[in-house]
């Protein structure tokens, strides 16, 4: 449940950029969009990692094989035939 917890609220559960938060905030980009899906897996972690624009770090508060879990499912969203979404990490 860690992309829940800590992307969901600004991403949304299917990465659209639609989550809670963007009642009071800027939308977030698309985890779904092309430029998003150009993005090394090294850079999507250091995003996750350090932050980026508005985005707030996450290093100090998840694990980092829990970050690469992120990635990884990111990337299932990104292409749902890459891998089964067995669990939401």
């Amino acid at each position: 449940m860690t992309f829940s917890r800590y992307c969901g609220p600004c991403h949304g559960p299917e990465g659209l950029g639609d989550g809670l938060v963007t009642a009071r905030f800027p939308m977030p980009p698309s985890l779904l969009a092309e430029r998003a899906k150009q993005l090394p897996d090294g850079q999507v972690f250091h995003i996750i990692t350090h932050g980026q624009g508005l985005m707030p770090a996450h290093g100090s508060q998840v694990a980092p094989e829990d970050r690469w879990k992120i990635v990884h499912y990111v990337r299932t969203l990104q292409d749902p035939a890459r891998t089964a979404r067995k669990d939401v990490p």
